[in-house]
């Protein structure tokens, strides 16, 4: 990641980890250190090298980069705890 004032940014081409397992990206759709256009980035590789079916994408409307909020902690939650009970 570089850091350029105050705002992460990635390089064009996101690379994945060896990692062969399924993946869960949750990412808040107003989040001013990583933009949203890098989570469907990594969504689009994971889907290409793991298939569709082991790659989930959950955009948090109105959600920023921590989740401030109660709201967006809660579906945040949900999805996690649905990823994990699926991934057993």
């Amino acid at each position: 990641m570089i850091r350029e004032e105050g705002i992460c940014s990635l390089p064009s081409s996101i690379q994945t980890t060896s990692h062969k397992g399924k993946v869960c990206i949750l990412h808040g759709t107003k989040d001013g250190i990583v933009d949203v256009s890098y989570a469907k980035r990594a969504y689009e590789t994971y889907q290409k090298e793991l298939g569709e079916e082991n790659v989930e994408l959950h955009l948090i409307e109105g959600g920023n980069h921590g989740f401030s909020k109660k709201k967006h902690d809660k579906e945040a939650i949900s999805y996690l705890e649905k990823f994990a009970f699926l991934s057993d």
